[in-house]
């Protein structure tokens, strides 16, 4: 949790040295747990779904990822 605070403090490094009241850890423990959650349903779905076979049928893997993930 720690880098990922740390990597939104370098990215947005205007932000440093202001009183952000808190709003920067907020926004970066929202977004973390968005990404949580995201890769759990996505992790999900493919378990209830499984993807075609890559090796055999390229095409239909990449839209079915692509599914998962819209």
């Amino acid at each position: 949790m720690a880098s990922v605070m740390q990597d939104w403090l370098k990215m947005n490094r205007h932000y440093q040295g202001k009183n952000l009241g808190g709003a920067c850890f907020s926004f970066v423990n929202q977004q973390t747990s968005v990404g949580i959650r995201l890769e759990l349903i996505q992790k999900q779905l493919l378990e209830s779904n499984p993807a075609p076979d890559k090796a055999t049928n390229q095409m239909a893997w990449a839209q079915h990822m692509n599914m998962v993930k819209a």
